[in-house]
């Protein structure tokens, strides 16, 4: 601290004299601190102010530990003024005791002077006799007036005459009763008439309040609400605003002074970036659901392998999950691999462009429990599917199928092998449908030889962080598809151009859009599980194949 009375504002040698402790309570010490400026009535006045602000606030004035309360005031006073010198928190919290001890004397006898005096009399006078009173009583004059025209309208505050409760103690043996909270109630009997009248009892009390209890309540209520709004408000900003900085803080990383726990973690949070973006801004265009150009340029495919009206193969792809937690790897363990995996459904043409992919099922399920769950017909059964026309032996259908093995149902949308085929027309069917069924396979097998993490365990513990590495690294995969689709042996006819003018890319309007019929929606799906129109399929397939054979071999 400066030493006020030199001039140059030299610190003077410390010899141990004329020390003041900031937190002592003796009152010879009182003139002294004022001198020295140590606790002057502008932060007085400060500590004031941060006692109520911190009291009322219904956030943290109440249900609070002692320290983190005083610890709270100190704050206020150094962030209100901080051109004013820090003080530590005993220091702050003996001086308020001063503070509040002063003033609760000076308001008794204020009380006692307006009193005596009686109504209409002048202010100054009564300020006058108050100090007196003060004087006589305690040997001094008070300090703290100033304090106690700040406190003395404060419903946090209340000087001993205006907050005592109901309850009374007998204080002399003539009979005369206080209130249990006014410690300052003279004693003897002198002093009695010059006494604060009794309180008001509880009884009174509460029915002065009853009136009054709901407006309150409602008007707190609606104080509290509002903090709280304003309190979300503020942590969804933050959250914003941290998210942001982790960003920045991961693109930003120095990696070269980082540990092996550090770079692992920041190789993480990168993924998960890279996968959330290359999904939010590819999956519309690469992992869509065919248009009617890519309808019919899948048409033209499978007609020229022997195949019309086929959409392309399904199978599905068990992918080991080497973090699976304990308690679900009972419901994720498959039956002929022996550990725990998570399933992938997926659709492939021969050009080996994925066109549906359905992740996240149990490895303990099989293809049709799968098929079960899977929205591969959602759009076919809300009438949303583009129109499919073809001709099979001289027979019209409208719905194409996809070609699968012998676990799937015999649905219309399926081409299944012949078990034990019997005659040529059936032997060359199923020679045919087993060698363009596995076009998905090669799909998979390329997708885990351009992908290590899909090829290996899978070591995320979240699920969902499992299902979006996936569905990026297919959206990735057909995109080198589609650049390398050209140099490819086999030739897949022309390409499509990706622009939602010429290729026709449905964009979602759920505003406009009906849903379909319920009656429709289950005449769709009657006519996908119709057995009988599998097998005239795979019968006008078996006798189209015989003839397509011939054609190719005279050819």
């Amino acid at each position: 601290m400066n030493n006020q009375n030199s001039p140059h504002s030299q610190v003077s040698a410390f010899d141990g004299t004329n020390i003041i402790d900031l937190n002592d309570e003796h009152d010879e010490f009182e003139n002294s601190r004022e001198i020295i400026g140590q606790w002057k009535w502008s932060e007085d006045k400060l500590l004031i102010s941060a006692w109520l602000n911190v009291s009322i606030d219904p956030l943290v004035g109440t249900d609070q530990k002692a320290d983190a309360f005083w610890d709270r005031i100190r704050q206020y006073c150094e962030e209100s003024n901080p051109g004013l010198i820090k003080r530590g928190v005993q220091a702050i919290k003996k001086r308020w005791q001063r503070i509040n001890e002063g003033a609760q004397r000076y308001g008794s006898c204020y009380d006692q002077a307006e009193r005596k005096i009686g109504s209409g009399s002048n202010v100054d006078n009564i300020i006058e006799l108050a100090h007196e009173l003060h004087k006589a009583r305690y040997k001094k004059k008070s300090n703290f007036d100033k304090h106690w025209s700040e406190l003395r309208k404060q419903p946090k505050w209340r000087t001993p005459s205006s907050s005592g409760s109901a309850k009374r103690t007998k204080l002399s043996d003539s009979g005369a009763y206080s209130s249990s909270a006014n410690n300052e109630t003279p004693t003897n009997d002198n002093d009695v008439a010059m006494s604060p009248v009794r309180p008001q009892g509880t009884k009174t009390t509460k029915r002065k309040s009853k009136g009054k209890a709901k407006a309150e309540m409602i008007e707190e209520l609606e104080e509290i609400k509002a903090v709280e709004n304003r309190r979300l408000s503020l942590l969804e900003k933050f959250n914003a605003n941290h998210e942001k900085e982790m960003d920045l803080k991961i693109i930003m990383a120095d990696t070269s002074v980082m540990n092996e726990a550090q770079l692992k973690s920041t190789a993480v949070e990168c993924l998960k970036k890279f996968v959330n973006d290359v999904i939010l801004v590819f999956e519309s265009e690469y992992l869509r659901k065919p248009n009617s150009n890519d309808v019919q340029r899948l048409l033209a495919m499978g007609e020229a392998r022997g195949f019309p009206g086929m959409m392309g193969s399904i199978d599905c792809m068990h992918w080991q999950w080497k973090n699976c937690p304990k308690a679900w790897k009972g419901m994720f363990l498959s039956g002929h691999k022996g550990i725990p995996t998570i399933i992938l459904e997926a659709v492939a043409s021969s050009d080996l462009w994925i066109w549906h992919a359905f992740f996240g099922v149990a490895g303990s399920n099989n293809d049709i429990n799968v098929l079960d769950r899977s929205p591969l017909f959602d759009e076919v059964l809300e009438g949303r599917a583009p129109e499919i026309n073809y001709n099979v032996n001289g027979n019209n259908y409208s719905m194409g199928y996809y070609l699968t093995d012998g676990i799937y149902p015999e649905w219309a949308t399926f081409v299944k092998t012949i078990p034990r085929p019997q005659g040529e027309k059936r032997k060359l069917f199923s020679k045919y449908q087993e060698s363009q069924r596995k076009d998905v396979e090669p799909a998979f097998g390329v997708l885990q030889s351009r992908f290590a993490i899909v090829r290996g365990p899978a070591r995320f513990w979240d699920k969902n962080d499992l299902a979006k590495i996936m569905r990026a690294c297919i959206i990735l995969h057909n995109m080198i598809v589609e650049d390398e689709r050209d140099t490819y042996a086999t030739p897949f006819g022309p390409l499509p151009i990706y622009d939602d003018t010429t290729n026709g890319l449905s964009q979602p309007n759920l505003g406009e859009e009906p849903f379909a019929p319920y009656e429709r929606y289950i005449e769709r799906n009657i006519q996908i599980r119709d057995r009988q129109k599998y097998r005239q399929l795979q019968t006008d397939l078996v006798e189209h194949i015989w003839q397509f054979h011939d054609t190719t071999q005279m050819m």
